[in-house]
């Protein structure tokens, strides 16, 4: 009886659960901040009343979850200010081709966008965590479900939104903005460097949900009283791993595609300046005057100079080294993943 009353409430997930998630999330639109606060009061409280009072016997599971979600919630709510300031540099830099007064219009059509994607990401990750409840335990902890689909609405707007910033070359380019290399930039990227630094951040920002579930996948078979919690968790971070992709690996790529793009056609130019360069030093051979010798080797040193400039021009909006570094810190993320497709299970 108890397990054909779980898979009841399973099959009603799709209409009567989900539609509540929705309409949930209408009114967390509005009440993110001030439900942020009170669900982690509700949380401590519901771990009072479970565990007592004595800190020996409380949830570590669950007390690391909530100060991952806290330090999570408060890192996030820095990316809008963070891209504001990221767009700014490009613009003074002229690597972003608009204005100050327009690129602050964009920026609004950008947050409204923003919103849709955040509201996604919450009925995402809100629906997942409900769904991690209910296949293992039923509605036999009913509160707790409760205050972690909320918990996982808020979070997952934070990460609908920033997966929303990282399809940010897509929607400059419907807006008509143009992204331009320079060669030669002392940020050695091009220009775009704060672009990488935003994205980077965002990474570092979208890794932490995903770090949790990974160590405690790797602990939970040291602590059996977790157990039932491990086969939701890897699919918990198969969706965490996803929006992460989405913040970072996906708009590096994008950004990659357009820089190498422009990379082929600066080529074209570096090709008439190494012809430029060889009839200069020609003239150079010639010509007597002083005067006209030292404007020719001026324009020699200028066009060698713009010429491997360009041969040098990056193809990724941040060092490559840095790069090379995420990915290597993020390979852990792939552990359980790989235990579980090698039979392994840790």
């Amino acid at each position: 009886m108890r397990n054909s009353s779980r898979w009841k409430a399973l099959t009603l997930l799709p209409s009567e659960l989900a539609s509540w998630i929705t309409n949930m999330a209408h009114w967390l639109r509005s009440h993110g901040s001030g439900l942020l606060i009170w669900l982690l009061v509700l949380d401590c409280l519901s771990s009072l009343i479970t565990d007592g009072t004595d800190p020996r016997q409380w949830d570590s599971l669950f007390l690391s979850g909530v100060a991952t979600f806290t330090i999570g919630i408060l890192l996030a709510q820095k990316t809008p200010q963070t891209l504001t300031a990221a767009l700014t540099r490009l613009v003074n830099r002229g690597t972003l081709l608009t204005s100050q007064n327009e690129l602050s219009k964009v920026q609004a059509r950008l947050e409204l966008r923003s919103q849709v994607w955040a509201h996604r990401g919450g009925l995402v990750c809100g629906t997942a965590l409900l769904l991690s409840f209910l296949v293992p335990f039923g509605l036999s902890k009913m509160l707790l479900m409760v205050l972690e689909t909320l918990g996982g609405y808020v979070g997952g707007r934070y990460l609908g939104r920033m997966a929303s910033y990282g399809t940010l070359k897509l929607f400059l380019k419907k807006e008509g903005l143009a992204i331009k290399v320079k060669p030669g930039h002392p940020d050695a990227a091009g220009g775009l460097n704060p672009l990488g630094d935003f994205y980077f951040f965002q990474a570092m920002v979208a890794a932490i949900p995903s770090a949790f579930l990974a160590i405690w996948w790797i602990l939970i078979p040291l602590m059996p009283q977790y157990a039932k919690w491990r086969a939701p968790y890897l699919g918990l971070l198969a969706i965490a791993v996803a929006f992460e992709l989405l913040a970072f690996a996906v708009p590096l790529w994008l950004f990659h595609l357009e820089m190498a793009t422009q990379r082929i056609q600066l080529l074209k130019e570096a090709g008439g300046l190494s012809f430029r360069i060889s009839d200069l030093q020609a003239q150079l051979t010639v010509v007597q005057d002083s005067q006209e010798r030292e404007d020719i080797e001026a324009q020699i040193a200028q066009c060698t100079t713009r010429y491997w400039n360009i041969k040098k021009v990056p193809t990724w909006p941040l060092n490559v080294k840095t790069l090379r570094h995420f990915i290597l810190n993020n390979f852990a993320l792939c552990i359980p993943f790989l235990s579980q497709a090698t039979g392994n299970g840790l």
